[in-house]
């Protein structure tokens, strides 16, 4: 299961429902807390504060978008949770700032509200957020690791122009009918390939490479997420941010190996 996908439809909602369970058991505290030591208790106050757990659902959302382009350098994931931390910090901060200008008698600051987050709150974000990186990077080595080593294509070797290159099968996103060539698409580049679909996909290992149209082929592990045209077919979203179309014929097999 990737990230994108624990993201999605009903993982989406748990996620929500932990996250504002944290928020009310905050605001709980705050108010024992006020009770043990006899001074004034105000809702909207602590609701702002203890908002700071929502906003772990936007900032993994973006980093979702744009997972694929993390490296599986150690440095390069650190800073990737030092900026995923920073943009939380700056989120909740700025909605501090301006939310308490709105609803409360007096205004914090942004600068006393990074202050504040920094040294109450920042050690929760870069534990998420390291976690977050950590189950991402994982996920990509295994989804990277050959499955089956029946004899299937682990490199592809397409002409353009007058030199040829090579595509590893693993970082392939789908493959569509581009007449009189097929269309192979990585997470960043579109290839034109000499061969025809049915030939290619002989070549291909079907436990990642899945038909879900006479015309297009994808790799199950760059599929985010899938949703009803209302017609019986579907619209497949890739990594790379393409969609692909999937037939109602094709659509059982799929649904039984997205899981």
């Amino acid at each position: 299961m990737t990230i994108s996908q624990l993201l999605e439809k009903k993982k989406l909602f748990l996620l929500v429902i932990a996250l504002s369970v944290l928020v009310l058991m905050g605001i709980a505290q705050d108010y024992l807390e006020a009770s043990f030591h006899q001074y004034s208790f105000y809702i909207s106050e602590s609701l702002l504060f203890k908002s700071f757990w929502l906003f772990f659902i936007p900032v993994a959302w973006f980093f979702t978008r744009f997972e694929y382009l993390l490296s599986n350098k150690w440095y390069l994931r650190l800073l990737t949770v030092f900026l995923l931390s920073l943009a939380h910090v700056i989120l909740f901060a700025l909605t501090l700032h301006f939310m308490s200008a709105l609803s409360l008698p007096h205004t914090y600051s942004f600068i006393w509200a990074v202050k504040k987050t920094i040294a109450e709150d920042v050690y929760k974000y870069i534990a998420f957020y390291g976690l977050l990186v950590y189950w991402n990077s994982r996920n990509q080595t295994v989804a990277a690791a050959p499955v089956s080593e029946a004899g299937y294509e682990k490199v592809l070797l397409i002409a353009s122009g007058k030199k040829n290159i090579t595509v590893p099968v693993s970082e392939i996103t789908c493959i569509v009918s581009d007449s009189p060539y097929i269309a192979v698409y990585t997470r960043h580049e579109k290839h034109l390939y000499n061969s025809s679909l049915k030939e290619l996909m002989l070549k291909l290992d079907p436990v990642v490479f899945i038909k879900v149209h006479r015309s297009s082929i994808v790799n199950i592990r760059q599929v985010v997420s899938f949703k009803s045209r209302l017609n019986g077919d579907y619209d497949i979203e890739l990594k790379n941010g393409k969609t692909v179309r999937m037939s109602r014929s094709f659509s059982k097999d799929f649904r039984q190996r997205f899981q």
